[in-house]
């Protein structure tokens, strides 16, 4: 396992529902790619986003990933949750921090361990929903008091997963810089 839990999950679920038939798992995939992109597209219209913009944005991903025939790839559900959780996470960051939800620290919290469970570059959609919550009028140290939240639950999980499976492939490619330079 390369440390994605999620991943690795699913397909030891689907393993045991569809034994070795390959077309369960890409019909999944494929229903995944469409609810990712309307996910996409929701999460930035919710976000204050024209829905103009947010639709095309999300037809421009469907178009961008099915070119690369990325629909039938069973490893990318990485991607495609990361995408998912990581657009909610940053959707109920913002609620918490515009229209004052309450549980939506929790929830952005909750779902941003999601996302980094399928993929450690979920951590961008932290910084995400800080911006698009100062874009819309939340206070500067507000965003500065919380955004630490689900910022350290991003590093906090993506260390221990590096820790668990350092000898991954994935893990030395991502984490060892020397052997880039």
């Amino acid at each position: 396992s390369s440390g994605r839990f999620t991943t690795t999950l699913f397909f030891l679920v689907g393993k045991l529902l569809w034994s070795e038939s390959t077309t369960p798992f890409h019909l999944t995939l494929i229903v995944v790619n469409c609810l990712t992109v309307f996910v996409l597209a929701w999460a930035l219209f919710e976000i204050g986003v024209d829905w103009r913009i947010a639709a095309t944005t999300g037809i421009i991903f469907l178009f961008n990933v099915s070119h690369y025939e990325v629909v039938y790839w069973l490893s990318c559900l990485s991607y495609l949750g990361c995408m998912t959780f990581g657009c909610l996470a940053m959707v109920h960051y913002w609620r918490y921090m515009v229209r004052q939800v309450e549980q939506g620290l929790l929830y952005c919290s909750l779902l941003i361990l999601v996302a980094v469970s399928f993929h450690a570059s979920a951590i961008i959609f932290v910084f995400l929903g800080g911006y698009f919550a100062l874009r819309r009028g939340a206070p500067t140290s507000h965003v500065l008091k919380t955004i630490w939240i689900p910022l350290l639950l991003c590093v906090g999980y993506t260390t221990l997963i590096y820790l668990v499976y350092s000898n991954h492939p994935q893990n030395r490619n991502v984490a060892q810089i020397d052997e880039i330079l």
